[in-house]
């Protein structure tokens, strides 16, 4: 009897537990919900302030309160029971592409900014709130009057962004227009972000809920208003394979945004400080 390749089983087996690992989420479609009575969601999330992060063992925010209303919503509507699972994943771009290669019901929960070029790869729920993006720095650099001075004010530092992302969109922009030799670097998360903007005199784009965060912690970050940038909202993102859509956009059009349980979730979450924000920034 041939002896076992010890090393070659070891391989095989390693292989198997990383595929595991690392395989792809599969959630419950909605054609095999609606006749078992039953789904199964998967909530990839990346600990966003305000939005989806874990706390004492439990993962709340604004964007896992909504989904906590849809599977109400399933359950009146649809008699469907959802269970569900939370997948954190720490770097932004793993977040997306987990995501982007799931299946059925797979939710993408952070502040993820709708546009043109994401719903090439994902399919995004109705927006789920208005977004400030806005241009900050470290305490020390000078306020910015005029985004035609960025070249002259910001001459030296470094600006710091997501990959992938609306903030990096933005600073691509602004380099284009007022500061082509402006250096663009990526870091994993908004954490790095702005532990980035207080370790150096540097710059970067971050959505309101960040610089609310930054100013209740009494971080040496300010905010340039010249740089504010309003037309941007966030949405739940899911595979481009996904068959939610239709329904989750049944929910919001059912008059959940309208409703005063909608409202609760945003106090509950972002506080009455964020809506003041925002509310501040239209009118400017």
């Amino acid at each position: 009897m041939r002896k076992p390749n010890l090393r070659l089983l070891a391989v095989t087996c390693s292989f198997l537990l990383v595929s595991i690992a690392f395989g792809q989420l599969s959630g419950s479609s909605f054609a095999e919900s609606k006749k078992s009575k039953t789904a199964t969601f998967h909530y990839v999330y990346d600990n966003t302030q305000g939005f989806a992060k874990e706390s004492n063992g439990k993962v709340t925010g604004l964007m896992v309160g909504i989904m906590e209303e849809f599977e109400k919503y399933l359950s009146e509507k649809e008699g469907i029971t959802v269970s569900r699972e939370f997948v954190l994943r720490r770097d932004f771009s793993k977040f997306l592409d987990e995501v982007r290669e799931g299946a059925g019901g797979v939710f993408g929960l952070s502040n993820i900014s709708i546009n043109e070029e994401r719903k090439k790869s994902y399919v995004f729920s109705p927006p789920c709130l208005d977004n400030v993006l806005l241009l900050v720095s470290n305490n020390e650099v000078p306020t910015l009057s005029s985004l035609d001075d960025m070249a002259s004010s910001f001459n030296g530092l470094t600006a710091y962004t997501l990959n992938e992302s609306s903030y990096f969109k933005r600073l691509s922009e602004l380099k284009s227009q007022y500061y082509p030799n402006l250096k663009i670097e990526t870091v994993p998360s908004e954490s790095d972000v702005m532990d980035k903007l207080r370790a150096e005199k540097a710059i970067g784009i971050l959505d309101f809920n960040y610089y609310l965060e930054a100013l209740q912690k009494r971080y040496n970050i300010k905010r340039h208003p010249v740089g504010d940038l309003q037309n941007d909202q966030f949405g739940i993102i899911m595979p481009k394979s996904s068959d939610w859509e239709p329904v989750i956009k049944q929910f919001f059009e059912s008059g959940f945004t309208g409703s005063s349980r909608y409202s609760q979730i945003i106090s509950e979450n972002l506080g009455s400080t964020a809506l003041k924000l925002l509310n501040s920034v239209r009118t400017n």
